[in-house]
């Protein structure tokens, strides 16, 4: 899975936001990069499962997740932003599935026609 942030550091989006210290706030995706962040938690699983149904029905094929606070990366605990949206589209690739393994005895695994999503 893959997150698209661009750029990877950055401050100028955030140049208006008034820093708790003296650090100007910023945004740092690069604990994005080459992390499967997609299995470690309960609620990004949740998001997985919901944007590979949707792509299996074929209907509106963007899930959206949020909204979410988002922290500086200086470790201030200056906020960014209170609404922080996250959009996800299934990505299908002929002949190609996912299974997702389940999480408990009334929760089997299930089996997405997707690569995966962006």
């Amino acid at each position: 899975f893959m997150c698209m942030i661009h750029p990877v550091i950055n401050y100028h989006d955030y140049e208006h936001v008034e820093p708790a210290t003296e650090t100007q706030p910023y945004y740092n995706g690069t604990k994005f990069l080459y992390n499967d962040w997609g299995w470690d938690k309960p609620s990004h699983i949740d998001v997985l499962r919901k944007t590979y149904e949707v792509q299996e029905a074929n209907e509106n094929r963007i899930t959206i997740t949020g909204p979410f606070k988002m922290k500086s990366a200086s470790g201030d605990g200056t906020i960014l932003t209170e609404t922080l949206f996250c959009t996800h589209l299934g990505v299908s690739v002929p002949n190609h599935t996912v299974t997702m393994t389940g999480e408990g005895a009334f929760d089997p695994p299930q089996t997405y026609n997707s690569w995966g999503f962006v």
